[in-house]
């Protein structure tokens, strides 16, 4: 599948995989917790199920089978159980122990039926010892539709047990979600919206290297199953450090093994001091000759194959292009 598209924004935030969904596993008793896996905690009129059919990026999705008229909750953990950081395709491993490089969570939203901040209210967040942190979605789920939605959240609480995801309804219906992510959304040269419904801008933080997002211009987008293959943009007035940071961003020696029950190959590093430096690739783009329709690609990748083809004379426009990685974890 090839995208062409006229220039679009892109960004690169960096992101720890919470769950992609395809391996997820379900407590024992669905309504009971355990360690690493999916449960309801004691609510049984909220059914959940590991499903093949509506997938996203290729990942199966955690269904949730929903009963009006009261909050159900599904988590990931124990409750007064320190959240195994292992358990996380975290880039930055255990050190630090914990979501404090990270300001967002994320993921990908489908429902049967429409959802918004008003009478119907979904919310994402985790339980630590001695309390809970939760952020409402800041736009609609539209019904029947794909639907990606972050907000910022203070993921400073080093003592998580469980990660969370809650849903409040009029109506009865069923959800999938996929992809769980913690991501700093911001970048080192240009302004980014704080979150998914556009509603305002950060500003760049100037902080040049690899544990920052980087904005560029997207000028050439194809995807297949496991990879994105990007050229691109970089604009800026430190455009030397720009370079110097979208360089340290590429994983040194990605090696990649055939997917086990996964549709995407396992990914580790050989050489760049045991890094595999993850990033949650954002874009729009439209295809060819479409003005009117376009395709929201959300995804944490690995960045590889970084060449650029700097002209002389044009220092503040930086070309590159590089292979994204889609990211399955090793």
């Amino acid at each position: 599948m090839v995208k062409a598209n006229p220039i679009s924004s892109a960004y690169f935030f960096p992101c720890a995989l919470i769950e992609d969904f395809t391996n997820a596993q379900l407590s024992s008793d669905t309504d009971v917790a355990e360690k690493n896996k999916w449960s309801t905690v004691s609510d049984t009129l909220a059914t959940t199920s590991i499903n093949d059919i509506y997938t996203k990026n290729n990942f199966r999705s955690l269904k949730v089978a929903y009963t009006a008229s009261a909050a159900r909750t599904v988590v990931r953990g124990v409750s007064g159980t320190d959240y195994d950081i292992s358990s996380v395709n975290n880039p930055l491993g255990a050190d630090p122990a914990d979501f404090s490089s990270y300001d967002h969570l994320g993921m990908w939203i489908y429902s049967t039926l429409e959802h918004d901040d008003g009478e119907d209210i979904l919310k994402l967040g985790y339980y630590y010892d001695g309390g809970s942190t939760f952020v409402s979605w800041n736009s609609s789920a539209e019904k029947d539709k794909w639907c990606w939605l972050d907000e910022s959240i203070d993921l400073s609480n080093t003592d998580v047990s469980r990660f969370a995801y809650t849903i409040e309804s009029t109506s009865a219906g069923d959800f999938y979600f996929n992809n769980l992510v913690a991501f700093k959304r911001s970048t080192s040269n240009v302004p980014v919206y704080d979150a998914s419904d556009k509603g305002a801008t950060t500003v760049a933080t100037g902080t040049f290297d690899w544990s920052n997002g980087l904005g560029f211009a997207l000028t050439g987008f194809s995807a297949d199953n496991n990879t994105y293959n990007v050229s691109g943009l970089i604009f800026g007035t430190n455009y030397e450090k720009l370079v110097a940071q979208l360089r340290a961003m590429e994983t040194k020696g990605l090696a990649t093994s055939a997917p086990i029950r996964n549709p995407q190959p396992k990914c580790h590093s050989v050489q760049d001091f045991g890094y595999t430096k993850t990033y949650l690739f954002m874009t729009e783009v439209q295809g060819p000759g479409d003005t009117a329709s376009k395709e929201l690609y959300v995804e944490p990748v690995v960045i590889k194959k970084l060449t650029f083809n700097h002209q002389g004379g044009s220092p503040h426009i930086i070309p590159f292009s590089c292979t994204l990685v889609k990211y399955g974890g090793i």
